[in-house]
């Protein structure tokens, strides 16, 4: 199975800085990503982020680490409940380099994992062409025993130059509620109030123009992770989160 590998850069932004921002990228010829099926490329990202015990893909960002993954349930719209699909996948990050490895649920199959967990991988059936998806889920979801975490959602705005080779992704609204609340999520407590996280994403080359504007604003990479800003959000109402 060939991986695809892409580059990822964060930029934590003031909303003022990252409209200023958007008006800059659109004059060079970037355009809102055409298979949202929004006029702004704007649309919601909901999450359910899986996690061992102890929680140690937590441990393993807020450690630095430059080798981490991350275990998660990912719908497009703002309440599971009104998506008929939701993607399985596994984010893993090396650097500044990341695949990811995921399979799409239906929503049948979706309830099901998340009231049985692990117990649903295994009887499920898979297509030859996912065997190896399929052990790399197993193996992670068996490993570490993995249960909900954090639900995360927020606004995305997308997008992308005319080859489809580079993303330029701008999150706000960011907010979370604990794991286990993810199918009913109506409450959750605002992270990182009044920031936009601005996401580049490419496989070849970075544009000059795009390093022109990191320069002109000053920007800095950032290390930004919506998992650990959520449970430290979550820890700091509830400190025992687990």
């Amino acid at each position: 199975m060939t991986k695809k590998l892409r580059f990822e850069f964060k930029y934590e932004l003031s909303s003022s800085r990252a409209y200023l921002i958007e008006k800059e990228i659109v004059k060079y010829g970037m355009r809102p990503d055409p298979n949202i099926g929004s006029a702004n490329g704007e649309y919601f990202v909901n999450s359910l982020y899986y996690d061992s015990y102890a929680l140690s893909d937590y441990a393993d960002k807020a450690g630095g680490f430059i080798k981490r993954k991350k275990f998660r349930l990912r719908a497009y719209k703002p309440t599971i409940g009104e998506s008929k699909t939701v993607w399985l996948e596994i984010k893993n990050k090396f650097r500044q380099e990341n695949f990811k490895t995921r399979i799409l649920l239906d929503q049948d199959e979706f309830k099901d994992f998340f009231r049985r967990g692990n117990t649903f991988l295994v009887e499920k059936k898979w297509e030859q062409k996912d065997s190896g998806k399929k052990n790399e889920i197993l193996w992670n979801a068996i490993n570490y025993s993995i249960k909900p975490a954090v639900a995360v959602r927020y606004k995305r705005r997308a997008y992308l130059n005319e080859s489809q080779d580079l993303r330029i992704t701008f999150d706000s609204d960011l907010e979370a509620c604990r794991g286990d609340n993810f199918m009913y999520n109506s409450f959750m407590k605002p992270v990182n109030r009044g920031k936009v996280v601005m996401e580049v994403k490419y496989r070849y080359l970075l544009p000059f123009w795009l390093k022109g504007i990191v320069s002109k604003y000053s920007l800095k990479v950032d290390t930004y992770s919506k998992y650990e800003k959520s449970i430290d959000v979550l820890r700091w109402f509830n400190p025992v989160l687990r």
